[in-house]
């Protein structure tokens, strides 16, 4: 999965970022796999139109607020990093503190 995840400068730091979350080697390369379905262009990024042309998604009026959320570097996409992030706050091994931060 390392070695997919080698667009961008940050790809040491984005390694140990994941190393930390709650989820599993094949768990993230079954996430980096619907992340990369999601990524129509195929920028390693998922650009707010990409969210949008979900059917499910696309009536949806939290779906900006979410993706407001996960792009913490505010650049307007959502890196694969800021998906499974803002996924692991949410995740049962995350803490209370962290899915509140995560929801406000």
């Amino acid at each position: 999965l390392y070695r997919k995840l080698s667009m961008g400068n940050n790809l040491a730091k984005d390694q140990d970022q994941l190393k930390n979350l709650n989820f599993t080697e094949d768990e993230l390369q079954k996430l980096y796999k619907n992340f990369s379905k999601l990524d129509k262009d195929k920028s390693g990024t998922l650009e707010p139109e990409e969210f949008f042309d979900i059917p499910e998604l696309a009536n949806n009026p939290l779906v900006k607020r979410v993706i407001a959320v996960l792009d913490k570097n505010k650049d307007g996409c959502i890196s694969f990093l800021e998906f499974v992030q803002g996924l692991n706050s949410l995740s049962a091994g995350s803490s209370q503190e962290e899915k509140l931060r995560f929801a406000f």
